[in-house]
Parts: C-alpha cells; sequence; structure tokens
C-alpha cells in the first residue's frame, strides 16, 4: 500500500473511531458502565494521529525528532500544528492547522451524532 492511502486510512479509521466513540457513550450512559471504553478511544485516537503523522512525515520527507513524537502523542494540538509549520512553512502551515482543527471540530459532530445514534438504537430495541 502506497504511504498516500496509509495517510489516508488514518483520517478514515480517525473519524470512525469518533463516531463509535459517541455510540459507546450513549450505550455507557444507559447501561452505567464503567469509563474504561474511553481509555481505550484515547489510545486508539493518540494511535491513529501518530500514525498519520508518521506517514506524512515520510511523504513530506520531514525528519521526525524525539521532542515532536512526544508532542504530537502527549500533546496532539500543539505538536501536530507545530509540525504542520515546521515542515510546510508558514504559510500552508497555518492553512493545514486550520484544515486539522476543522476536522477536530467534525469529529466532535460525528461524536455527537454517533451518541444520537447510540440513543436511536437504544430506543428502538426497548421499543419506546
Amino acid at each position: 500500500m502506497k504511504l498516500e492511502a496509509k495517510r489516508s486510512l488514518s483520517w478514515m479509521l480517525l473519524t470512525a473511531a469518533y463516531l463509535i466513540f459517541g455510540i459507546a457513550t450513549e450505550f455507557a450512559r444507559t447501561y452505567h458502565w464503567a469509563d474504561y471504553y474511553q481509555i481505550i478511544f484515547v489510545v486508539v485516537a493518540l494511535t491513529l494521529f501518530f500514525s498519520w503523522y508518521y506517514f506524512d512525515s515520510l511523504i513530506v520527507g520531514y525528519p521526525r525528532t524525539k521532542l515532536l513524537n512526544f508532542l504530537v502523542l502527549a500533546l496532539t494540538l500543539i505538536g501536530i500544528p507545530g509540525y504542520l509549520f515546521a515542515s510546510r512553512g508558514p504559510k500552508k502551515g497555518f492553512i493545514g492547522t486550520g484544515i486539522f482543527l476543522g476536522f477536530l471540530f467534525a469529529t466532535f459532530i460525528l461524536s455527537w451524532f454517533g451518541a444520537i445514534l447510540g440513543y436511536i438504537a437504544l430506543r428502538f430495541y426497548y421499543g419506546k
């Protein structure tokens, strides 16, 4: 599989993860589950963000440093925009950061939509 396809797959899987997270949130609220699924989701999301960063840095040819790796994993909201500015320059970095923040907003909306789907599924299951 080409690097571009792997990079795109990371975004698609991340999008699907947010939808599943929204559904799981509604089920957890209804069935009073422990919040362990949130820990699993954070690990999955961070892994997918890091995989995008890894494949993108290979495509762009930007060297990954230990500090940047740490920032992308531990402080994603700072690490990815920092990487985008460093690897693409100010103009493309600003555009890339805007796209990244737009993607984050879209994933929050998708998670909310997943919670609505979970709510509808539970009501349909219980016949209410």
